[in-house]
């Protein structure tokens, strides 16, 4: 019986698992706040583009604000962009590079970032 209750219990958590995350990984739906870029298909991917330099500037420079919320909105606006750029290369490639930049940002704040922290902190004299 404990056995019975056991397999059913893995088999439920399996499902709604894979219920719930195989659709968000692979179809994933925009915020309802997010509004896309103004223009044309290219002028919405040269302004999500612009957005993304400015917040690897930002965070690299210390001045950055959660990482996390930034790339949240980002991934809300460049998904909202699809439709217009349904067949464009550019619009897959700017999708690589913002995942390449998260990438970098977070391993530079966690090495050269804690140097820098550890460089402005004010050196205590004996």
């Amino acid at each position: 019986m404990a056995l019975a209750v056991y397999w059913s219990f893995l088999v439920y958590t399996a499902v709604v698992g894979f219920g719930s995350v195989i659709p968000q990984t692979f179809w994933p739906i925009a915020s309802a706040e997010a509004s896309a870029p103004e223009g044309t298909c290219s002028e919405g991917l040269s302004a999500l583009r612009q957005e993304l330099r400015a917040e690897a500037a930002a965070q690299v420079g210390g001045e950055g604000g959660d990482m996390g919320e930034f790339f949240a909105r980002w991934d809300d606006r460049h998904l909202l962009l699809e439709e217009r750029c349904e067949d464009e290369p550019a619009y897959r490639r700017l999708d690589v590079l913002r995942h390449r930049v998260e990438t970098s940002l977070r391993r530079f704040q966690s090495d050269e970032g804690r140097i820098f922290d550890e460089l402005e902190r004010p050196h205590e004299t004996p």
